[in-house]
């Protein structure tokens, strides 16, 4: 008996079996009584709360409110005197019972969202946060323990997650699309190159052949500015390709480059180039009627 008259609750003359559903609450230490603020709190509110007693085997449940009976589909018989692991199921994330394990264990607090099995074999998640209850010596004498029903909000993330995925697969499908196709055209154009050069190539070889039989000396260097124009159109076109610009070009880079191998063909290493050009985008549609007109400039 208290000063003031009222009974204090012994925990340890609790018979289990024979308290009524309220009663059950008193094994938090407070005052016994209906009028209690916290067991009435407890068996009134819409979280479903569970409290186990961790000094008697297998840490079992003592006591769980209807919400907790209206979410798990149990009756407080049936999960009075077991261990919360009946909720766990197949599917239950095993990292998430460990972590809820070592908690119990080293009696401290944890937070952990899993996946949980009604009676009936639904499912939903289950955001537990299981906290220790000690005496004033400091001796765990109960788990205290609220779950909250958030498979919507896990549904949701699942479905954000999936869609993520499946736009992530499909960028990479594109990608890898768009890459082959760039490979393909890639390998054409060099093919293209390749051939355009070896038919360049032939006219100049021709055009020499037809210069070292010109029998006067104006047919000869007609025949050099011919020879020439030809393997300034083939230059044109293997500077394009290194470049790797087939839709436009900077006619700035592009002028310097044909003007040093002009030079270098005429082997004129007593001309200094020196250069002052602009940067200019230039579409490449117009690269050949440029190039001619600047071996025309330089020659």
């Amino acid at each position: 008996m208290s000063e003031d008259g009222k009974t204090l609750t012994n925990v340890e003359e609790i018979d289990h079996s024979e308290v009524d559903n309220w009663r059950l609450t008193d094994r938090v230490e407070h005052e016994a009584g209906r009028g209690d603020p916290f067991a009435a709190a407890v068996r009134a509110t819409r979280m479903p709360m569970c409290i186990t007693d961790p000094r008697q085997p297998d840490n079992p449940i003592v006591f769980v409110n209807e919400a907790f009976q209206q979410l798990t589909g149990y009756e407080r018989e049936e999960v009075t005197g077991r261990n919360c692991r009946f909720l766990q199921g197949p599917d239950t994330n095993e990292e998430s019972v460990r972590n809820v394990r070592e908690a119990i264990e080293q009696n401290r607090s944890v937070q952990e969202t899993m996946l949980n099995y009604r009676k009936d074999g639904s499912t939903f998640w289950n955001e537990l946060y299981l906290s220790p209850v000690a005496s004033k010596d400091g001796e765990v004498q109960f788990f205290f323990a609220s779950q909250v029903d958030v498979t919507e909000r896990v549904r949701a993330e699942q479905s954000i997650s999936q869609q993520h995925a499946a736009i992530q697969n499909e960028v990479e499908k594109q990608t890898s699309e768009l890459t082959q196709a760039l490979e393909r055209q890639t390998t054409l154009l060099r093919e293209l190159d390749h051939r355009v050069k070896n038919n360049l190539a032939t006219i100049s070889a021709l055009v020499r052949l037809q210069q070292r039989a010109a029998e006067s000396e104006e047919c000869t260097d007609a025949m050099t500015k011919l020879r020439t124009r030809v393997d300034t159109i083939a230059s044109v076109h293997n500077r394009l390709f290194q470049l790797d610009q087939y839709e436009g070009f900077d006619i700035g880079e592009f002028s310097a480059g044909l003007a040093r191998d002009l030079l270098q063909v005429d082997s004129r290493s007593e001309i200094k180039l020196e250069l002052d050009i602009e940067t200019v985008p230039v579409a490449a549609r117009k690269a050949t009627p440029l190039g001619l007109a600047l071996n025309e400039l330089v020659t």
